[in-house]
């Protein structure tokens, strides 16, 4: 029997072809088991962060394999110097980042395009994004989200965060780019997959992209994103030009190019499928 930890109900039933399959919630005393696969909440998430430290306390000594996916790259150094001395298979969603990680991205399922259903109205923002700290990110957020905002005041242009500079925000303001406290991706046409340097750098692709795909928003890739230009093929951004042309030109097509990445995806990218993930994660209990 295998346990699963903060993993969604996608990959539990994929592996539930394979394993006997246990849910650890919060109520589970600790069970026997032939091995767990844990997907590693944050510092943002202190119920799940604490649920998955027991676990892992006394799973670790039971001498059983451990699937860890770090999904947030928040596994902190002194914790995998401490993981590794057991039997703990770790990995992550960045191409080129940590030794002792294998690659393995966030699993996406390729949704059913033929009942895909197409806005009928126009939606309230024309272009939006979201994280958790904005003040990571000043640079590449001002490059396009704020320069877009400047230069097409009548665009509706948001951001939402938990973090940012008060100078910062007071400054965006004045020129219309809105913060709010939360928003759905079903409620903009566009995103921009913006990322940090580091996450350029170590080919760390956001989930918010899939989930904004997930709900009819079209995300179009900054060319920093040097890892991904093929699953955003005739997607790429470099300046403000590219940009306003992409939202003029593509605002009543974005569910047939949605459904070109995911074609994009399993072409070029077929790492990201989950069956691909199952077969990784399944491996690593029959070694």
């Amino acid at each position: 029997m295998i346990g699963l930890c903060n993993v969604d109900k996608n990959m539990s039933t994929k592996l539930s072809k394979f394993f006997d399959i246990k849910e650890l919630d919060d109520e589970d005393s600790f069970p026997y088991l032939d091995g767990v696969f844990v997907d590693w909440a944050n510092y943002m998430s202190p119920a799940e962060w604490t649920k998955q430290a027991a676990l892992m306390d006394t799973y670790t000594k039971k001498k059983i394999p451990i699937v860890l996916f770090d999904r947030y790259l928040s596994l902190s150094k002194k914790e995998y110097n401490w993981l590794k001395k057991f039997k703990v298979f770790f990995f992550e969603p960045a191409i080129n980042y940590r030794r002792g990680f294998s690659y393995l991205p966030q699993w996406i399922v390729k949704p059913d395009f033929k009942y895909y259903s197409k806005d009928k109205n126009k939606r309230e923002f024309d272009l939006a994004y979201k994280c958790n700290n904005l003040n990571n990110n000043l640079k590449n957020f001002e490059k396009y989200y704020f320069e877009y905002s400047k230069m097409y005041p009548n665009k509706e242009v948001v951001y939402s965060t938990h973090s940012i500079n008060k100078h910062k925000e007071k400054q965006y303001k004045e020129f219309d780019l809105k913060k709010v406290t939360d928003f759905s991706f079903s409620q903009s046409t566009f995103t921009i997959a913006i990322d940090t340097q580091k996450n350029y750098n170590i080919g760390y692709l956001d989930e918010n992209v899939f989930e904004a795909m997930s709900q009819n928003c079209l995300p179009l890739l900054p060319t920093e994103h040097k890892y991904f230009h093929a699953m955003f093929s005739g997607l790429i951004i470099k300046d403000m030009d590219d940009l306003s042309y992409y939202i003029d030109m593509f605002s009543g097509t974005k569910e047939v190019i949605i459904e070109d990445i995911f074609d994009n995806i399993e072409k070029y990218y077929p790492e990201f499928m989950i069956d691909n993930d199952v077969e990784v994660i399944k491996n690593c209990f029959t070694k």
